[in-house]
């Protein structure tokens, strides 16, 4: 990472600066970026962690592969037919897929227990982004402070370098491309890029509240001509809702089960309003700081909302 060479440090702006400021400002701009780069790798984190627990609802209860096995409830697959065949291997195939193995761990789990290992897997995954985000608002902020008053090129470098980490948090009001190197284009935004960018961090919590739901309607639910097969396990009786089945020991473990997928949930909705708090946060400081070179005519004409 290449800095502008400094011979003198700021004048009356942020504390006693050593001798060797380009060096500081290196080193401070670098913490800066690594913190963005740790936000947006928990975000990542948060968005694999969600779809992959979406994925295994949605091909656990609604999907369109797991009918083959009621289709074929009634049905002979006895003889050494073609058509046998492929769906003797295709329910295999799908069975199996509802055990998922950790190898790092050295363990097998199963998609039952999404209600207890899923909720607080994503719960952790969330709490991690939360303190990366902290960390990055924090940085960026002080890193700003400190340089308030530095209103010339080396406060502008300092924006840019921040800005151009930043790929979610989106701080600035134009998606157009650039198309010419004389800096002349007309401003224009890209619809729902900041709406959908926001939004996704709301996708743990609806992971959870999908888990919940899912489970729910698993216990009371029986093949009817409303909703057919839907959230009906092939693995469990039919005829009357899994629910009136279970003894009084087991009934007590899926509400304990549920309560903790509940409180887990409780807890990813508090941090995540946290975690929206910070980015915006963010955006805030950015903007103020941006506001302040307008102001003194530091950002040039070729930058003007990009």
């Amino acid at each position: 990472m290449s800095v502008p060479k400094v011979t003198q440090p700021p004048e009356g702006s942020g504390p006693d600066w050593p001798s060797p400021f380009p060096q500081l400002l290196a080193l401070r701009v670098a913490s800066v970026q690594e913190a963005v780069k740790r936000a947006r790798f928990a975000l990542f984190l948060c968005i694999l962690a969600s779809c992959a627990v979406l994925i295994c609802l949605w091909d656990t209860y609604l999907s369109w592969p797991r009918d083959m096995l009621f289709a074929a409830a009634n049905q002979d697959l006895t003889a050494q037919t073609l058509h046998n065949t492929l769906i003797r291997e295709a329910i295999r195939t799908w069975s199996d897929s509802k055990i998922v193995g950790i190898n790092l761990l050295g363990i097998r789990v199963g998609v039952n227990d999404l209600a207890s290992l899923g909720t607080i897997g994503v719960a952790l995954v969330v709490y991690y982004f939360l303190l990366c985000v902290r960390r990055e608002n924090r940085e960026i902020g002080q890193l700003l402070i400190d340089y308030s008053r530095e209103m010339n090129r080396i406060g502008y470098l300092i924006y840019s370098s921040i800005c151009a980490y930043l790929v979610f948090n989106l701080n600035k009001n134009d998606d157009s491309p650039i198309t010419s190197a004389r800096g002349t284009r007309a401003i224009g935004m890209i619809p729902f890029v900041r709406s959908a960018s926001s939004s996704t961090v709301l996708l743990p919590t609806g992971a959870i509240v999908a888990i919940i739901i899912s489970d729910v309607l698993s216990l009371v639910l029986v093949p009817n001509r409303f909703t057919g097969n839907w959230f009906v396990s092939p693995f469990r009786p039919l005829g009357a809702p899994m629910w009136s089945r279970l003894g009084p020991h087991d009934k007590v473990a899926v509400v304990f089960l549920e309560l903790v997928a509940a409180a887990a949930g409780t807890a990813v909705i508090s941090m995540t309003r946290k975690i929206r708090e910070y980015q915006r946060a963010t955006r805030l400081v950015l903007d103020d700081y941006r506001h302040m070179l307008d102001k003194n005519g530091v950002i040039p004409r070729s930058d003007s909302e990009s």
